[in-house]
Parts: C-alpha cells; sequence; structure tokens
C-alpha cells in the first residue's frame, strides 16, 4: 500500500489544507489510527477521494 505520512500539529476545528497533482485518497488520522489503518486494522478518521486540489479538512473535535 502507497501513502504519504505527513505529521503536523494540529487542534480540532483547525482547517488542514492538502495540495495534490492528481486524485488520491486523503485521510486525517491521529497517531493511534494511523498505526492502525498501516496494520490494515479497522480505524477511525476523516476520508475523502479527492479529484480536485487543494482539499481542505477540518480537524473533529475530541
Amino acid at each position: 500500500m502507497n501513502f504519504l505520512d505527513h505529521p503536523f500539529n494540529a487542534r480540532a476545528g483547525d482547517i488542514i489544507e492538502v495540495s495534490l497533482d492528481k486524485q488520491a485518497n486523503v485521510r486525517l488520522l491521529d497517531e493511534h489510527n494511523f498505526s492502525r489503518f498501516q496494520r490494515g486494522a479497522s480505524y477511525r478518521g476523516h476520508a475523502e477521494h479527492a479529484r480536485q486540489s487543494p482539499v481542505r479538512l477540518r480537524v473533529p473535535g475530541t
């Protein structure tokens, strides 16, 4: 599975902007859920199939 991991600090309500050069599945995951995603286990997070750039995702509340 190919993926790009870009760690960052954000708070609930922040908007994360991702620039793409082609269509992609974009996921916004915390560290715990990213680890689960890497292992192929079930995980929770925000996912979107992005067809246009930039993609803007709001960090959910806890």
